[in-house]
């Protein structure tokens, strides 16, 4: 936006100018609601909890994400513009350079949002999020431009041999841009992974309608931590599990989502260790302690020893990974989870409303709700078996 604003100011545009102040306005209007939302969630007490569970990092270092695709912005920037300004038939042809000036601040500007970090010291995925946007402008561009120097290839061929090759060599570097996101382009044409979770999603539908039917108020179901029942149950029927990994999205606090994490594991068979909780981080901490606070000091660290800043007096640090990271949190939580959730399940149980416990016997082999005695069984077909709590 600052920087067709800054065009448009450098032409001493005054039409258009007129224009981009009047949208402007209309624009911060608009967004006056979403603006007033976003300070009021900024207030919540768990706010920044919930955005580091999310995804945030603080640091100034750019992503490997980040330097790739402003590779590919200043690319396909450059080829667009010095074609308008090279081949006599697009320098002439208004329409074309006004699209290569605009289409080039457009992906300039996705590319400074995606190294926003360098200024906010704050990384919330932004790189992988704008990429995604970034990708489709690559796309699109390449496709324009492509169509525009085939269309011009006799004046194309008719430039010295230092401007074919610079225009060569962006239009390759533009090229395997788009082909290294080729593979994740395919996914979404042949999404059979997904078609198949769907159809073994209806296999849910009897117990999930004979839950639905058995009670007329919401109720909290207890399901292994990791069954595939989370995620599903809750947009199948009116009820909520205790525990799912996507509740790291909610706006709730650390504490609340450890302890629930804890209570849900009580039923697993096998033994959990701090190091099983350290591993499993992700699922209650969220993707920052799973990988991005480890790989954003690992960062660091590879930058600081390729420029030999240890020269200069800087301690570069070792490399670590996620696990050590997190082992003195889930040291401490192991000790909660022995100490105190342990020996008083039915308290834990009460205290978070659990209301009936459903198991999948095909896949949840390790999730013992048998060694509760303050359950019954009330249903039960080839796949599902489900308790209810007794008061």
């Amino acid at each position: 936006m600052l920087l067709l604003l800054a065009l448009v100011v450098a032409k001493k545009d005054r039409a258009r100018l007129v224009s981009f102040l009047q949208v402007s306005v209309l624009t911060g209007i608009f967004i006056l609601p979403f603006v007033s939302f976003t300070l009021k969630q900024i207030h919540h007490p768990f706010y920044w909890q919930t955005m580091e569970r999310t995804g945030l990092v603080y640091t100034h270092l750019p992503t490997a994400l980040t330097l790739q695709t402003a590779l590919w912005v200043v690319a396909l920037s450059l080829a667009l513009l010095l074609s308008g300004r090279w081949v006599s038939s697009l320098r002439n042809s208004e329409s074309y350079r006004k699209f290569a000036l605009l289409y080039s601040s457009l992906g300039l500007s996705m590319s400074v949002v995606s190294g926003s970090n360098l200024v906010t010291g704050k990384e919330l995925e932004t790189a992988q999020h704008v990429g995604r946007f970034i990708i489709l402008w690559l796309i699109i561009g390449t496709i324009v431009l492509v169509y525009h120097l085939v269309i011009a290839r006799p004046q194309v061929l008719g430039l010295t041999f230092g401007k074919k090759a610079a225009l060569a060599l962006l239009s390759f570097l533009v090229l395997m841009g788009n082909s290294s996101y080729a593979g994740d382009l395919l996914t979404f044409i042949h999404p059979t992974e997904r078609i198949a979770a769907m159809e073994r999603a209806q296999e849910y539908i009897p117990a999930f309608t004979w839950l639905d039917n058995a009670e007329k108020e919401s109720q909290v179901i207890w399901t292994d931590p990791h069954s595939t029942l989370n995620g599903t149950l809750e947009i199948y029927t009116k009820h909520y599990v205790l525990w799912s990994s996507v509740g790291v999205l909610q706006l709730a606090s650390d504490d609340e989502l450890k302890e629930r994490y804890l209570l849900a594991n009580t039923l697993n068979s096998l033994e959990m260790t701090a190091q099983d909780i350290a591993r499993d981080a992700g699922n209650f901490s969220g993707v920052s302690k799973a990988h991005h606070i480890a790989n954003t000091h690992n960062r660091g660290v590879k930058l600081c020893r390729i420029f030999h800043l240890s020269s200069f007096g800087h301690d570069c640090g070792e490399l670590t990974d996620s696990v050590t990271l997190n082992t003195p949190m889930a040291e401490e939580m192991y000790r909660d989870y022995q100490e105190r959730i342990l020996p008083d399940i039915a308290s834990e149980m009460t205290k978070y409303h659990v209301s009936y416990i459903m198991k999948d016997k095909e896949f949840d082999t390790a999730f013992n709700p048998e060694k509760l005695t303050n359950i019954v069984k009330v249903y039960e077909d080839s796949r599902f078996v489900i308790y209810k709590v007794q008061s």
